[in-house]
């Protein structure tokens, strides 16, 4: 443990209670964001975090003020809506319920809380909102683009400002791709904007806060476009077949009271850019030689430019981004430099990432310097681009002869992890060059590590997967010609994903694509059923389960109109990507009636509880009756009685039965068993499952008390499994479980759902009410580890479980936020061994209750840090 963590630890516990005292609140968001600049919600939503120096508190009542300046929020007066003191323990998703918000209008808000004594907390530090431009009415700027064809143009206009300005927001979108300049500086906080969505049915804008940019007298801005999601971009994507456009307003608000608006029009100009090509897959090509110093400042001579047209606007509604699109995460430093060729330059960032590099040169006025980018090196140091497929991924450096000079591309990306330079003048030194990794820019929401250094490696590499996926869209792989929005991937990782990372808003924007996509394959299509409801427990939304409702039962209404028509998805993708050496298309087939069915029945479980959720009885009854059937269908079209196995006996016909609650409990005691022979046995103790058998696996295993088998699975060498993975050198997942094949990559998100088992069962974190404010705390105690160390961030706070053995003991550290109670299960038969900070834990503060079964003991916990000490119970 860190010693920061440490000391913050230890004060926690051994506070005195004397010291007790009421909650103080903060931090807050709204719609889940940190004063989000841009909201088109009629009714935002509110959310706060509480702490509290004594163990089990809680909060019994708010109260919420909403103003539309700080001074008015202050003073309390002139509010536009106090909700007054409201006897509830919400703490998150509580509506606004005041007056019809105006458009891009600014919001203050603070809220206090009583405790369980009812002692009112003092006011939580302000917080604010902005909302976004909610009315097509409200856009004034046109749609604008070069009068012909341009690779990436440059448009600029020249404005004046003769008033002392208060707030100065920018709101942008383009047909393609775009970067904003305000008076000579580029504004790089998102990157490859706007983000891909499914274009007719949303056009996300993205939204600036530039009033430190702009100043009284001349000031200009400049808008940089290129292709983006064009023709060139795969067909099973979201693409344009549109010519470049944007759309850019700029709103003003001076000190007076006034207000302005400066947008795209036909005032303003164009010209051609230094770049000469650009494309998703293929690369930029930059021509340092055509730089146009200070084009975005006040004062450039722009009379040769042309004057732009004006373009129709594109289909879709203009909406505001729910999450703060991409941006640039992290920048990667080489670990070595090679030259296996004469001037072939090849360096290696140690990983693979999704983005770009950045290179310094020096050089004569058009030296052409080549970059090429891929994820392997042949066994003589030359790039091996095989897993590129038709996707060039080169960007090209034109120098412009002006002493040291620095490029990186604006207008594409790429999968890599090795770097070919070609042209340079010299020799470059290994630092050179740096790696920008990019992805959707999203918090940290979780944390995780063990004694066990390639579990912690496969931790490394599933989370790193993720985040190289993790785009406009969720990608299947940032490396070849596809990068496509795949359901199937997106539903195999999605609770991995929200272990690691904040997606609140990035997975309602995904479920706005996805939404209403006519498919009947249940593994594909049921996305679109499960994400709500995953988004309802761990977030606690439930506003959007009821946006979703609809779709969700039209969702399993096709399924249930498909499966004999289909004959019950005979052809579906089924376990994709499960063992097969010759890493073929046609081999990556598997089980697909059975998972098609098992995602069938899972998928009318739920829209049971969620029409039982919004209160829709007759639903409920009907897809519960629903629900039933296919589990006795289930039941008789694949179980095998003699051999307590489904289907073919392969992992996954197993595996899935018992995850989605498929098996009858008279039998699941005899397909536990079956299903750990076929490991030990005919599969050698490797696992056989591809992307949802494997994302599955060790939580069933572990959940059957087969933890120890799970680790050995899951570590086992040699093919298939993950550590022959990393044995090659892999730093993210592979596609297929061989290096080579017919169909291959080595940075493929949908391998790395296994993830979610870290979280859910060795740090033992799982929501048992949705948004944490009921938690299972339910570690599991491998033998082959000896410490885990586990958190996560909850719409509540941090949820944190960490434990290593002492000898024959172990010793527990559990937190539980403010607002929220916590179920901890441990392995011991009674109760009064345990001890909790050196007493008794059934005497601890915060202990609410004990109760022990043959084999196990549960704790209900408030509030609070705790330190338990227990001996195991042999198994």
């Amino acid at each position: 443990m860190r010693l920061s963590r440490l000391v913050r630890f230890v004060g926690a516990v051994l506070l005195p209670v004397a010291l007790a005292r009421a909650l103080t609140v903060g931090p807050l968001h709204t719609e889940y964001r940190t004063e989000p600049l841009a909201l088109d919600v009629a009714q935002p939503r509110f959310g706060w975090q509480l702490a509290a120096a004594e163990r089990a508190q809680r909060q019994t009542a708010y109260q919420v003020r909403v103003a539309a300046t700080p001074a008015a929020l202050a003073a309390g007066d002139a509010l536009l809506w106090d909700s007054g003191k409201v006897t509830a323990a919400d703490s998150f998703g509580v509506s606004y319920a005041g007056p019809a918000l105006r458009s891009g209008a600014r919001y203050y808000w603070s809220v206090r809380v009583w405790d369980a004594q009812d002692r009112a907390s003092a006011w939580a530090a302000p917080s604010w909102w902005q909302m976004g431009l909610l009315q097509p009415a409200d856009w004034h700027a046109r749609w604008i683009g070069a009068s012909t064809a341009a690779a990436s143009p440059l448009l600029r206009r020249e404005f004046p400002l003769e008033k002392k300005l208060r707030r100065a927001t920018a709101h942008a979108y383009a047909v393609g791709w775009y970067r904003l300049l305000v008076n000579g500086t580029e504004l790089t906080e998102r990157v490859l904007s706007p983000v891909n969505s499914n274009y007719p049915k949303g056009l996300f804008y993205d939204s600036y806060d530039v009033t430190a940019l702009l100043r009284r007298g001349a000031n200009t801005l400049g808008l940089w476009l290129a292709p983006g999601y064009h023709q060139s971009y795969s067909k099973y994507g979201y693409r344009w077949d549109a010519p470049l456009a944007a759309r850019l307003q700029l709103q003003l608000e001076f000190d007076d009271g006034s207000t302005a608006v400066i947008g795209t029009d036909e005032t303003w100009k164009w010209t051609d850019s230094p770049v000469l090509a650009s494309d998703i897959y293929h690369g930029e090509t930059y021509d340092a030689r055509r730089e146009l110093p200070g084009w975005s400042a006040a004062g450039f001579d722009d009379r040769s430019w042309q004057p732009v047209a004006l373009r129709p606007a594109p289909a879709g509604p203009l909406r505001a981004c729910p999450f703060p699109g991409l941006a640039v995460a992290a920048e990667i430093r080489p670990v070595k430099r090679t030259e296996p060729r004469p001037g072939v330059f090849v360096f290696d960032l140690g990983q693979n990432i999704a983005g770009w590099v950045r290179l310094q040169a020096r050089g004569p006025a058009g030296t052409r310097l080549v970059l090429r980018h891929a994820e392997d090196i042949h066994p003589d140091g030359t790039l091996d681009d095989t897993t590129n497929r038709a996707a060039r991924a080169t960007d090209t450096f034109i120098l412009g002869g002006r002493g040291e000079e620095t490029y990186a591309p604006r207008f594409t990306y790429h999968g890599f992890r090795y770097v070919e330079v070609t042209g340079y003048p010299g020799t470059p030194a290994l630092d050179a060059l740096t790696g920008l990794a990019v992805h959707a820019a999203l918090e940290d929401a979780g944390a995780f590590r063990c004694s066990d250094p390639l579990v912690n490696r496969l931790h490394e590499n599933f989370r790193r997967s993720l985040a190289n996926n993790l785009y406009g869209i969720p990608t299947d792989t940032p490396t070849r010609d596809e990068r496509t929005p795949c359901q199937m991937d997106s539903l195999a990782v999605e609770e991995a994903a929200i272990a690691n990372f904040g997606l609140s808003g990035y997975y309602a924007k995904w479920l706005h694509d996805i939404a209403g996509d006519g498919g009947t394959l249940p593994n594909w299509t049921a996305d679109q059923v499960v994400l709500p409801w995953l988004l309802y427990q761990h977030y606690g939304d439930r506003r959007i389960v009821a946006q979703h409702f609809d779709n969700m039962k039209q969702v399993v209404d096709r399924f249930a109109a498909a499966a004999e028509s289909s004959r019950y998805w005979a052809d579906g993708f089924g376990d994709w990507c499960a063992p097969n050496p010759g890493g073929s298309y046609e081999g990556s087939f598997s089980e697909g009636p059975l998972v098609a069915m098992a995602f069938f029945g899972r998928s009318a479980r739920i829209v049971a509880a969620a029409a039982q959720l919004l209160g829709h009885v007759e639903e409920a009854q009907r897809y519960t009756a629903l629900a039933d059937q296919l589990h006795g269908d289930f039941q008789r079209r694949f179980y095998h009685p003699d051999t307590a196995t489904y289907s073919s006996g392969r992992q996954v016909t197993s595996v899935l039965p018992l995850a989605f609650d498929l098996v009858p409990p008279e039998n699941r005691s005899a397909v536990v068993a079956a299903l750990a022979r076929r490991i030990e046995t005919v599969d050698r103790g490797h696992l056989d499952t591809g992307i949802f058998g494997t994302r599955y696996l060790f939580e069933t295993l572990i959940d059957h008390g087969h933890a120890d088998l799970a680790h050995r699975v899951l570590t086992a060498p040699g093919y298939p499994g993950f550590a022959n993975q990393v044995a090659q050198g892999a730093t993210t997942t592979w596609e297929q479980w061989t290096f080579r094949g017919g169909m291959q990559t080595h940075d493929h998100a949908m391998f790395s759902g296994a993830d979610a088992t870290f979280f859910s069962r060795l740090g033992g974190i799982r929501p048992a009410a949705p948004g944490y404010r009921e938690i299972q705390l339910e570690p599991a105690l491998l033998s082959a580890l000896t410490f885990v160390d586990c958190s996560r961030q909850t719409p509540l706070g941090e949820v944190a479980c960490a434990w290593h053995r002492d000898g024959d003991s172990v010793e527990l550290r559990a937190t539980v936020p403010v607002n929220a109670t916590a179920r901890l299960r441990l392995p011991v038969r009674d109760a009064a061994a345990i001890r909790e900070s050196g007493q008794p834990a059934a005497r601890a503060a915060g202990v609410l209750a004990l109760r022990s079964s043959a084999d196990t003991t549960t704790l209900t916990l408030g509030s609070g840090r705790y330190l338990f000490r227990f001996v195991p119970a042999s198994p």
